[in-house]
């Protein structure tokens, strides 16, 4: 995983599955840190990234926290396996789930929240 801001957007991108263990605990980790104060959030799922239920849970319990603390979070799937499964689990309306990341960047804009 890779974390970086820009345009005040702060940018997890994954490269691997997101399974039980180390690479649930990262992301935890990596979100929880992410979602302090009022920050804007994208999680950007890596084509081919598989996600298990824990990692789903890990990423509708940090956007309710960014929610939360005045914050958001922003999922980019562009993936057809990524947006099925969340779809199917009814996360792709809580997770504002978007096809690109440069899509998920323009609804995190600055004028888009206004």
């Amino acid at each position: 995983m890779t974390w970086f801001e820009t345009y005040d957007v702060h940018v997890l991108r994954t490269e691997e599955d997101l399974r039980e263990g180390p690479a649930c605990d990262q992301l935890e980790r990596i979100l929880e840190e992410a979602t302090r104060g009022a920050r804007r959030v994208l999680l950007a799922l890596g084509p081919g990234t598989r996600l298990s239920a824990h990692a789903l849970g890990v990423v509708a319990h940090a956007c309710a926290e960014a929610t939360r603390r005045g914050g958001a979070l922003v999922v980019s799937a562009c993936d057809p396996s990524q947006r099925w499964l969340l779809e199917v689990t009814g996360l792709a309306g809580v997770l504002h789930l978007h096809a690109s990341e440069q899509e998920a960047l323009a609804a995190l804009a600055p004028s888009a929240a206004a």
